[in-house]
């Protein structure tokens, strides 16, 4: 259970540091979109993806993730501690395994 809390802090620190990092930028300008892979999430990674779905996650496109890994997580952190009921922030199993996502 400590485990989970200091996930879901940890995640809640890197949250509330990349909106406050945002950059302000009123001017105009081009948009190019390049993917990425999900690797910048080493802690998600190592814990909730299996070897087998590690080259699909990190390819699968973000609005994609939530209908193809929420039920994993949500198995594998019921299987991590199967007494999980809510977290530090209130969220059950499905809230929490769809924010990891």
């Amino acid at each position: 259970m400590k485990n989970i809390i200091k996930i879901s802090l940890s995640l809640v620190t890197i949250s509330i540091i990349a909106f406050a990092c945002k950059k302000n930028d009123d001017a105009t300008a081009t948009v190019y979109y390049e993917q990425q892979d999900q690797m910048a999430r080493p802690a998600i990674n190592t814990v909730f993806v299996d070897a087998t779905a590690k080259d699909s996650f990190n390819t699968t496109v973000p609005s994609q993730m939530a209908g193809l890994f929420t039920n994993k997580f949500k198995n594998r952190l019921l299987a991590l501690n199967p007494g999980y009921t809510t977290n530090a922030l209130t969220y059950d199993a499905t809230t929490f395994s769809g924010a990891l996502v």
